[in-house]
């Protein structure tokens, strides 16, 4: 709704559609082509681009009619045209003054009345004209109007009828200009009474097509503050086709940039329209899990996959996509690795460095021949109990252990199974002194290093002995990890071997991993494995060794997941390495390995993802198959020396050298040394 639009000019010839010519006489269209190229000015590498710059631009040429319809007769035809966002950089001047929706001496002339606007004035005076933008309304149109030039602390007449026909309001916009410094223009209208429905765009110095058939002028007003807005409901309407006209509005005011006081105030309405934000996620963000938008939905907050070591980057190099729906159930595009947090187990070095050589259980009380009681209370491993002036914090384990006959029984609380009786195939490599997590013992018994367990041996004749174990670890109340493991082992002194198989029972986790949300898993998972492990000596004071550790997982998902299944997860692990005695003196021993962590070798996640949404709100989806085998692999390589110095003088030394950590691909490898001496009194 303007002077008109020049439909030769070279910016605006492909996007206009058509024009209602409601003057008499050849007034020029300067305003109202200056007007269109700001909201839709073609993006074809001309001078400039419209905000909008796809959109059609239909005009009613009104501006200069002597009719008294003409405002009505414009907004119907750009109604029955299908217009969508109807602009209006125009208001009301008498006397040279601009009347406002409230009060004012220009008003009581208008309205032959001293004491200026009220409701029935304008009931009596526009009924029609408000009649017509009910009606553009009823038809789910946008509204957009400039507030007015005349810097005064009220809007316009027109563009602030909603203060007194609040119908109008929910697809209403009334906009002031800012200067170029970010501050309300000196000729703007403050939006006063209109606040809840008024923001703020540029409108100084803004250049925009002109007519002319490739013209260009810069023009300030709030005319040209208003078409910045009309263009970001075009954006929108595109953007999100199954908006309405009222959430396109509420949008643009609730995204807006404030400025001026806190909230919504008299001067700057909601503030700086800011497409950028509109067009982004409003409110809480939900992923649909349903048919339909209307259906079951789980807030992104809720939905995490937290990857356990085994499984390194997977997911988080996925590039499967999904959506989430804001508030106005907009569909936005993440990544699936948006959620997932792979495994970030930083190491505590002092925590480290404080048991390296030091023996499982500090303490012994022998009870007879056959029955021994060892326990330890320990720092717990925190960097801020050697670092930080905090409160020590202490952790009990306890063993147990009766020898009858050749049979054995170990009792633990809160120790390392492989710790009870000794339950670890490979027993002559010492372990405190490794830098890496049960190097020479079976990986899946890792799942129960703080556990509480029974376990028992039998020794059949001098080479073979059988055992079993069970253990159970309480993470929290919902996640309970039970391990049950058996073990026949043959040794003749010269060289040994050990097999082992078990099953490990994880409550709403998988190998260590915890999903939640619209991913969740939330049902027993079984891992069934075995392990071998085989030594030698190669010499009476040298040894080698090599394990192999393999499982198969079977993950189950819960009802309302996006993850509908999976596949057989196998994972492995493998170690190898030698242990030699007296090699510089009669008290030294040096160790030497080679090992992989446990890692996921084969195995995936079928889902079906939310991939978009209709206008009709129904839910388009597609399957996934998503490895989850790490790109990475780390091998970790680490050696040991201990000797004595002394009979109360000991000397350690360690070294580890980490590549492609924790089966992230191409992460940074790691070294770490440590030498500790230490005199006891």
């Amino acid at each position: 709704m303007d002077s008109g639009v020049d439909s030769t000019h070279i910016d605006l010839d492909d996007n206009f559609v058509s024009e209602q010519d409601l003057v008499s006489g050849n007034l020029t269209n300067y305003h109202g082509t200056h007007v269109a190229g700001i909201i839709a000015a073609e993006k074809n590498d001309q001078f400039i681009h419209g905000v909008a710059y796809d959109a059609d631009i239909v005009s009613a040429r009104f501006i200069g009619s002597s009719s008294n319809t003409a405002i009505q007769d414009g907004l119907n035809y750009l109604v029955n045209q299908g217009a969508q966002v109807v602009n209006n950089s125009w208001g009301v001047v008498i006397n040279n003054e601009e009347v406002p929706i409230t009060g004012g001496e220009a008003a009581g002339v208008l309205f032959n009345d001293g004491a200026g606007v009220d409701k029935s004035i304008i009931d009596a005076a526009l009924s029609s004209q408000v009649a017509a933008f009910t009606d553009a309304i009823n038809n789910d149109a946008i509204i957009v109007f400039a507030s007015g030039n005349a810097g005064m602390s009220q809007v316009g007449l027109y563009s602030g009828l909603p203060y007194y026909y609040p119908e109008l309001e929910p697809n209403w916009i009334t906009v002031g200009a800012l200067n170029s410094d970010g501050n309300i223009a000196s000729y703007s209208n403050r939006c006063g009474v209109a606040k809840e429905f008024c923001l703020f765009a540029p409108g100084t110095g803004i250049l925009s097509t002109y007519a002319g058939t490739s013209s260009y002028a810069t023009m300030s007003g709030t005319s040209m503050a208003a078409p910045h807005v009309s263009g970001a409901a075009a954006i929108l309407l595109q953007a999100f086709p199954h908006l309405s006209s009222s959430q396109i509005v509420d949008i643009l005011l609730t995204s807006a940039t404030d400025l001026g006081e806190t909230g919504v105030d008299d001067i700057y309405g909601h503030g700086l329209l800011n497409l950028e934000a509109a067009t982004e996620p409003i409110g809480e963000q939900n992923i649909p899990i349903g048919a339909t938008v209307d259906d079951s939905n789980i807030a992104t907050t809720m939905s995490t996959i937290e990857l356990g070591k085994a499984f390194g980057d997977a997911l988080s190099v996925s590039n499967a996509q999904l959506i989430v729906l804001d508030d106005y159930q907009r569909a936005f595009n993440v990544g699936l690795n948006q959620f997932v947090q792979a495994p970030n187990y930083s190491r505590n070095l002092m925590a480290d460095f404080n048991k390296f050589g030091d023996s499982y259980f500090t303490n012994n009380i022998q009870i007879g021949s056959d029955y021994n009681f060892a326990y330890t209370n320990e720092l717990k491993d925190s960097v801020d109990t050697y670092f930080e002036n905090e409160q020590e914090s202490y952790e009990y384990r306890a063993n147990f252990t009766a020898k009858q006959a050749s049979s054995y029984i170990g009792l633990g609380y809160n120790t390392d199974i492989t710790k009870t009786i000794g339950f670890s195939g490979v027993d002559f490599y010492d372990n405190s002194l490794s830098l890496t997590q049960h190097n020479a013992t079976n990986a899946f018994y890792g799942f129960a290093d703080k556990s509480n367990n029974i376990a028992a041996k039998y020794k059949v004749n001098n080479n073979v002995t059988l055992g079993v174990v069970s253990a159970i670890t309480t993470n929290d109340a919902e996640h309970n990890t039970n391990l049950i493991s058996s073990e026949i082992s043959y040794n003749t002194g010269s060289y040994g071997m050990a097999l082992q198989a078990g099953i490990l029972t994880e409550q709403d986790t998988f190998l260590g991993s915890q999903t939640s949300g619209a991913f969740a898993n939330n049902n027993t998972t079984k891992t069934n494995f075995i392990g071998l492990a085989g030594n030698a000596n190669i010499t009476n004071k040298t040894s080698v060794y090599a394990t192999y550790s393999l499982g198969n997982t079977n993950a189950n998902t819960a009802d309302n997941s996006v993850i509908t299944s999976y596949n057989d997860i196998i994972s492995d692990s493998f170690s190898a390495g030698l242990v030699s005695k007296q090699v510089f003196d009669k008290h030294d021993e040096v160790g030497f390995s080679v090992s992989q962590p446990l890692r996921v070798r084969a195995g995936q996640a079928n889902a079906t993802l939310p991939t978009g949404r209709d206008n009709a709100g129904n839910i388009i989806t597609s399957n996934h198959a998503l490895s989850l085998k790490p790109q990475g692999r780390e091998i970790d390589v680490e050696g040991y020396y201990k000797t004595k110095l002394g009979d109360n003088t000991g000397l350690r030394i360690g070294g580890l050298y980490r590549h492609e950590p924790q089966h992230i691909e191409n992460s940074d490898n790691e070294a770490l040394f440590m030498i500790k001496f230490d005199h006891k009194f």
